[in-house]
C-alpha cells in the first residue's frame, strides 16, 4: 500500500527506478494512462501528476491557435519522441464517458 491505496490501483514511474517498467519512457507513459483509463465508467475518478520536463513542437495537425503543440519529455525522448497534448488528450481524455472525471497536473514548462 501507498498514499492509503492499494498498488494496483497506481502506477508510479521515476527516474531512480531500477524496474525497467518503472522508468519514464515514452512507452511506459503511454501504456500507464492507458491502464488508468482502461474501464473508465461514469461516475470514476481519475488523477494524473507529471512532474519533469515539457517542450513545445510545431503543430503539425494544424489545431493549434499558436502553431505549437505542448509536450511532455520523457526519459529517452531522444530516441523515442516527445508526448504531445493531442497524444495525450487521445489517450486520457477521448475514453472517457461522460460524467467521469479526470484531474490531471503538470508540473512543467510550456
Amino acid at each position: 500500500r501507498e498514499q492509503g491505496l492499494p498498488q494496483p490501483q497506481m502506477r508510479i514511474l521515476t527516474d531512480d527506478q531500477r524496474d525497467p517498467q518503472s522508468i519514464p519512457t515514452r512507452r511506459n507513459i503511454t501504456e500507464a494512462l492507458r491502464w488508468l483509463v482502461a474501464g473508465a465508467r461514469p461516475g470514476d475518478s481519475f488523477f494524473v501528476h507529471f512532474s519533469g520536463h515539457g517542450s513545445q513542437k510545431f503543430d503539425a495537425s494544424g489545431d493549434e491557435e499558436d502553431g505549437w503543440d505542448e509536450t511532455i519529455v520523457p526519459v529517452d525522448h531522444r530516441q523515442a519522441g516527445e508526448i504531445t497534448d493531442d497524444e495525450l488528450h487521445k489517450i486520457l481524455v477521448r475514453p472517457l464517458p461522460e460524467h467521469a472525471r479526470l484531474t490531471a497536473v503538470f508540473d512543467s514548462c510550456h
